[in-house]
């Protein structure tokens, strides 16, 4: 659903870049290049999409992977004039339901917003924050009686002031206090909505801190379908394009009515301020011959802010969707400690760090088997190791269930009815088999551990190498997971490059298999990268029999690079011989290096 999103003026970029989503993008380019910043981005559209949060600093997903710092850092050179842009592109052909209905023509919608500071300037400019608390008796004063005063005492002072400057604050009723407060934080300033790249409407932000309609393209081709099947639903009449001309300066007057809140980082539909505008009022009209005009202007009033309501509410609400779909694994990954049973109650970092990789193998024999055939896999990582099952149990726990047994042998053997006819010893040390039938039901606590298949031995994580702890949550991620927008950085820490390699392969299985997962991977691995351009190049010669079909459409190469005024994204094209059609700068590959592995 999510084809592409946009950032700007965000952390390591300063013109808008545009970052298309596919079922396998790949992010590559030197250190500190912007790479980090595109999944940045979206962590968070994430946390204030959930929270209503602008001024983001820790992030539930991003745990303490990632501390964006506040809205002072993570706009662009901490310039607080510039506003943060960010647009998500969803693909308007998988719409279903209304949305299917409304925007049937349309190949692709574009939510946007920016995200900024009401600058202090003019007159008010110079004032200290802290030194405007000690005027406890003007902070209630309007802020345009302020500007009254100023201009009285230039006056006397013969110094000139521009009466423009009252002007160009929209917030002339705002008292000194409120003004001061817009400036303390951030909020959503812009929101835009786009048809197939062209503008469809536009609200800003207005006193009182709600987004006010600014235009609506009511020439727009998608928008003259919408109109005219909306009024000829609700009316007893057929619309004509003279119709159509008539209600263009009726739309025109509407659009200053109508407003949206912003508690969070998408509007959630319009205001409902007043009962002229989305009042409860009939839903059907009747069109007369003698008041057309009149009759037509009315039900444009009543359905017209409805229908965008409908249409505000219904794409954030998808995107929103999408965002839930959203999980980050960042490039530290948790080293739980020795007993996993009990790590997630002290891992802040449980889900960004991977910690909760564990709780899910524990739980999930399925995704257990899956793992487990990975590790043993003499073409993978090929360890001797397999994830089972310990039941933790205390004797208590057994004592009841022991007696049970006891009290049933000894039964047996005293009974005068029949004389006793099995083996006493073998029955009394066969006791622990059969408690081990029972224990699953009987442990409060599971905990995972390894077997080494060498030796029968259990040992912990904590006894072998770090590589199994670091690459699991990735299999994870790509096994335990289905239809999610999964986020990785560097997925190949701690492999060695031919394991790096057969990631490539797992990913291309997640994200073309039957899951279906979406992958945005931040890597350095030019091995990984090449396992997926050789899968290209089978698909393409019928060879590939390894993976599900992959074609070059199938992944978004990225490459960020540096440059004085910001980073910038190129988009590297691949051909179906897995070769790369655009030169990677910094000589990251050669076009005609082929897998090692």
């Amino acid at each position: 659903m999510i084809s592409g999103f946009r950032i700007g003026n965000f952390k390591a970029f300063s013109e808008t870049q545009y970052v298309p989503i596919k079922p396998l993008t790949l992010i590559f380019g030197p250190n500190s290049s912007g790479k980090s910043s595109i999944i940045h981005a979206l962590i968070l559209a994430h946390q204030a999409m959930q929270k209503g949060e602008l001024d983001v600093q820790r992030t539930t997903i991003g745990g303490e992977s990632v501390d964006l710092g506040g809205f002072n850092q993570y706009v662009f050179n901490r310039d607080t004039r510039r506003q943060v842009d960010w647009a998500i592109e969803l693909d308007a052909t998988q719409f279903e339901g209304r949305l299917h209905e409304i925007f049937g023509t349309a190949k692709r919608i574009t939510l946007s917003n920016t995200i900024g500071m009401y600058l202090k300037e003019g007159v008010l400019g110079g004032i200290d924050d802290d030194y405007l608390k000690t005027l406890e008796d003007i902070q209630d004063a309007q802020y345009s009686d302020l500007l009254e005063m100023i201009k009285e005492v230039k006056r006397k002072k013969g110094e000139p002031f521009d009466l423009e400057e009252m002007e160009k604050y929209r917030i002339l009723n705002f008292t000194i206090r409120d003004y001061f407060e817009m400036h303390r934080e951030p909020k959503i300033t812009t929101f835009k909505i786009d048809i197939d790249d062209s503008p469809f409407l536009k609200m800003s932000l207005r006193k009182g801190g709600f987004l006010r309609l600014d235009t609506l393209n009511n020439d727009h081709p998608v928008f003259q379908q919408m109109i005219k099947a909306l009024l000829e639903s609700s009316t007893t009449t057929e619309i004509t394009s003279g119709d159509l001309n008539i209600l263009n300066k009726a739309i025109s007057d509407l659009v200053s009515k109508i407003s949206a809140d912003t508690s969070k980082f998408l509007p959630k539909g319009i205001r409902r301020e007043k009962q002229t505008i989305l009042g409860e009022a009939d839903t059907f009209l009747t069109i007369s011959k003698g008041r057309r005009e009149e009759d037509l202007i009315k039900a444009l009033n009543l359905f017209l802010p409805r229908f965008i309501d409908e249409i505000i509410k219904g794409l954030t609400e998808v995107v929103e969707e999408q965002l839930n779909r959203f999980q980050y694994l960042g490039p530290f990954r948790s080293y739980p400690p020795r007993h996993l049973a009990f790590s997630q109650y002290h891992d802040p970092n449980w889900f960004a760090g991977g910690g909760f990789a564990w709780e899910e193998v524990r739980k999930n024999p399925d995704l257990r088997n899956k793992i487990n055939e990975w590790l043993s896999n003499t073409e993978k990582l090929s360890t001797p190791y397999e994830l089972v099952i310990k039941n933790l149990l205390t004797i208590d726990d057994l004592e009841k269930h022991y007696s049970k047994i006891v009290d049933r042998i000894e039964g047996e053997f005293t009974s005068d009815e029949q004389p006793y006819e099995g083996d006493l010893f073998g029955d009394i040390y066969s006791i622990p088999n059969n408690l081990k039938a029972v224990e699953e039901n009987l442990a409060e606590v599971r905990e995972l551990v390894l077997l080494d298949k060498r030796t029968q031995t259990i040992v912990s994580h904590r006894d072998v190498g770090v590589g199994i702890s670091q690459v699991l949550p990735v299999l994870v991620s790509a096994y335990g997971n289905k239809k999610a927008l999964i986020t990785i950085e560097q997925p190949e820490i701690h492999l060695h490059p031919a394991l790096q390699a057969e990631l490539g392969d797992v990913f291309i299985h997640s994200c073309l298999g039957e899951n279906q997962n979406t992958f945005i991977l931040e890597t350095h691995s030019e091995h990984l990268l090449l396992r997926i351009f050789k899968r290209i190049r089978e698909t393409a010669q019928n060879k590939n029999t390894k993976t599900a079909p992959i074609r070059p459409y199938d992944i978004s190469l990225l490459f960020t690079e540096a440059t004085p005024n910001g980073s910038i994204i190129r988009h590297i094209r691949v051909d179906e011989r897995g070769h790369l059609m655009d030169r990677v700068p910094g000589g990251f590959f050669e076009e005609d290096f082929e897998e090692l592995f």
